[in-house]
Formats: C-alpha cells, sequence, structure tokens
C-alpha cells in the first residue's frame, strides 16, 4: 500500500519510491503522447515500470518537454504549460522520439531540481539498489 499526503499547495506528497516514479512517468505522458495504464501493479509490473522510467530518463526530456526553472523565471516553476501558451515555442520540438518512435509533444513541464532528485533520482537510485539485492538473493550458484 502506497501511503501519500497532501502539502500546503494540495500537491501529493508520496513515501513509496515505486509511487515517486510513476508521478515522474505522470508527468512525462502529461507532456507527451504516449499512453501506459499504471493502474495495478504487481511485482513484474513495479520492474517494468522501473525500466520504463530508465527509458525515459531526464536525459532524454531536458530541453525537450522538461525544462529547469533556475534557465525561466521564478514564477514559471513547477508547472505545464500548453504548447500554445509558450511565447519561444519555434525552439521547443513539436515531436520527440522513444523507442524509435514519434511522440507529440503536447505541453512542457518547468521543474525544480529538488522535483526532479525526490521523484526521479533518488527513487531510481533506491529501486536499481532493491533490485541489486534481490537478484542476488534469486542467483544461487550450485557447485
Amino acid at each position: 500500500m502506497f501511503y501519500t499526503k497532501t502539502d500546503q499547495t494540495n500537491k501529493t506528497i508520496h513515501s513509496n519510491d515505486t509511487q515517486k516514479i510513476i508521478d515522474y512517468l505522470n508527468h512525462v505522458f502529461h507532456c507527451i503522447d504516449y499512453d501506459i495504464d499504471c493502474s495495478i501493479l504487481s511485482n513484474e509490473d513495479q520492474h517494468f515500470l522501473f525500466y520504463l522510467a530508465l527509458n525515459l530518463s531526464p536525459d532524454l526530456l531536458i530541453g525537450k518537454v522538461f525544462f529547469p526553472h533556475e534557465k525561466l523565471s521564478n514564477h514559471l516553476k513547477e508547472r505545464f504549460y500548453q504548447m500554445n501558451q509558450i511565447g519561444c515555442s519555434t525552439i521547443i520540438p513539436s515531436s520527440i522520439i522513444i523507442s524509435g518512435r514519434a511522440c507529440q509533444i503536447k505541453r512542457i513541464f518547468i521543474f525544480e531540481e529538488k522535483w526532479l532528485n525526490e521523484y526521479y533520482l533518488e527513487p531510481i537510485i533506491r529501486l536499481q539498489q532493491q533490485q541489486y539485492k534481490e537478484s542476488k538473493k534469486s542467483c544461487l550458484i550450485n557447485t
């Protein structure tokens, strides 16, 4: 079971790394035309989401659909913007290639580094460590 709470700005704060990764992916999917159903998560689904998040890493998205707010005005941070709301839309691509598939960019997200650390970098590291431990447990060497 995932524990969530809401802060003063009514944003949901997740304590579970898998849920944080889902939130990160929801931000990705909100920006591009790429659908996935994350409603029921088995162990295999959680592994799938982990690898999906690795494939949709910020390195692929920053400067295309995710923009750090430090490079923009402070009042823009942690918000989504439709492509027609952006004055500099000519420098933003209209689509992005993911796994050989062209995905239409619907909107962009302005983020703070803190958000990226909390919802992608830190959870992905912990999940990677957890999967490494699980793989070591399941690997038996017969002599």
